[in-house]
């Protein structure tokens, strides 16, 4: 709020003056509430951990498959808010074809126990059977869809993606070979190790520890691994000069990451480069569900409307949040290129960059995407015992299927100007929270156009 009377006041002494507004906002209910207050103007809120996040998972992707590879597993040393970022987006980008999954373990001080805890209260999504993940048919159906879907076992009792443990505290822990971090690279998964300790420095000093043996055993027993530490220092050259003395100390693949410099400037905040395919999807959406423009007529005309001026419209996107959810669709285009192996696509005609069978499993996949978004946030799905709190009434409908188009109908219409959707949507629910098979054929479309599009994204 008070975010917000300050820029009033300054519009006040501005008022002749156009531009963008931008602001830092670290705390997630933060930022939702300032762009749910600021509707109808052009805002750019930010926060550079989950820049740093960004950054380092579309310059070092932890996922590698190959016909003997089918896990992308991701390893942290230590968690705070950036080690929470890079957590949240790879789950957000974890989504792959069938057999291929991802495993999440982290480390954390003894300082950072309640910071886990904390984190394990807010995000139940990510954890089998607790809380209203546990005790909700329709909250624990999207679960299982959404990031238990290859974990699933016989028994129904799926392998946990997110597991945390304490971190030997003493030098003798963190290099005795029954420390079982050393035992976590396994043949058929490509392993991610991010080192997020409190600043380069630590970090360097805890590759220095573990390193000898890791590296050792990688070279014996051809694992594949991959080493990210967060470098957090301004120096650009210093940090590519401990970069090239760690690569060549270890003979190992090291990298660094969270230089401030790269990530506090202009063209990162404003995302002037990583925004461009997330701009390209919003200019889709709006053509076709806004201007309702065919699809193919949209193609056709492609390259003679400019994706900013959808970008930066009220019309197209009436607030930040919406504008976040084409980026994070835009990040997962590479994921869907990897696991097609259309990594460096060279093609001429869009229309043939996909099969139709590709087309559709990829749209499954975004809807998986999406609903990871979702939750990851808060949200829940809204079924029928939300219809009945909220109206009172027992839906009508002898069948599921009669039932759920009721449920649709009642969704998308609108009582006094405004939809029940959009009434609904400001208390974190959402209809399409649900399986990609049990969606109408309507929304199953938005899914299908997006995956159609992605050629004319990146060509």
């Amino acid at each position: 709020f008070r975010t917000i009377l300050e820029m009033h006041e300054i519009e006040k002494r501005l008022s002749s003056q156009k531009g963008e507004w931008i602001v830092h906002i670290h705390e997630a209910n933060q930022k939702l509430l300032l762009a749910n207050l600021l509707k109808g103007r052009f805002l750019k809120i930010f926060d550079i951990n989950q820049l740093a996040a960004r950054q380092v998972l579309k310059d070092h992707p932890f996922y590698h498959f190959t016909k003997t590879i089918n896990t992308a597993q991701i390893i942290f040393v230590g968690f705070n808010d950036i080690s929470k970022a890079i957590l949240l987006h790879s789950f957000q980008l974890g989504h792959f074809l069938k057999g291929q999954k991802m495993k999440v373990i982290v480390y954390f001080m003894p300082q950072e126990a309640q910071f886990v805890e904390n984190f394990k209260n807010k995000h139940q999504e990510l954890f089998w059977n607790v809380g209203i993940f546990g005790d909700n048919d329709s909250t624990k159906k999207i679960q299982k869809a959404t990031f238990f879907k290859e974990q699933i076992e016989e028994d129904n009792q799926p392998e946990a993606i997110l597991e945390f443990k304490p971190l030997p505290i003493e030098n003798t822990g963190l290099i005795n070979p029954s420390f079982d971090l050393y035992d976590l690279p396994k043949l058929n998964t490509f392993t991610t190790l991010f080192l997020c300790l409190k600043d380069g420095l630590e970090n360097t000093s805890f590759l220095n520890k573990i390193m000898p043996r890791l590296g050792l055993l990688t070279k014996q027993k051809a694992f594949d691994l991959q080493v990210l530490f967060q470098y957090n220092f301004p120096d650009m050259d210093e940090e590519s000069s401990v970069v090239e003395r760690l690569k060549a100390l270890f003979n190992i693949e090291i990298n660094s990451f969270g230089n401030l410099q790269s990530i506090c400037c202009e063209d990162t905040i404003l995302g002037q480069n990583m925004d461009l395919r997330a701009k390209q999807i919003n200019k889709l959406f709006a053509q076709i569900y806004i201007d309702k423009i065919d699809e193919k007529v949209a193609y056709k005309n492609w390259n003679e409307t400019n994706s900013n001026d959808f970008w930066t419209s009220p019309k197209y996107v009436s607030n930040e949040t919406k504008r976040m959810s084409n980026v994070y669709a835009a990040d997962h285009i590479d994921v869907k290129l990897a696991v097609m192996n259309k990594i460096k696509p060279s093609f001429d005609n869009p229309t043939d960059f996909w099969t139709d069978i590709e087309i559709k499993t990829l749209a499954e996949l975004e809807h998986r995407r999406w609903c990871a978004e979702k939750l990851l946030t808060g949200w829940l799905p809204f079924d029928e015992k939300e219809y009945k709190k909220i109206t009172g009434k027992e839906l009508v409908g002898e069948k599921p299927q009669e039932k759920a188009e009721n449920l649709r109908n009642w969704w998308n219409e609108k009582i006094d100007g405004i939809k029940n959707k959009e009434k609904i949507e400001t208390q974190m629910l959402h209809l399409d929270l649900m399986p990609f098979e049990e969606l109408d054929p309507q929304s199953k479309e938005k899914d299908l156009s997006q995956v159609r599009g992605i050629p004319y994204f990146i060509k």
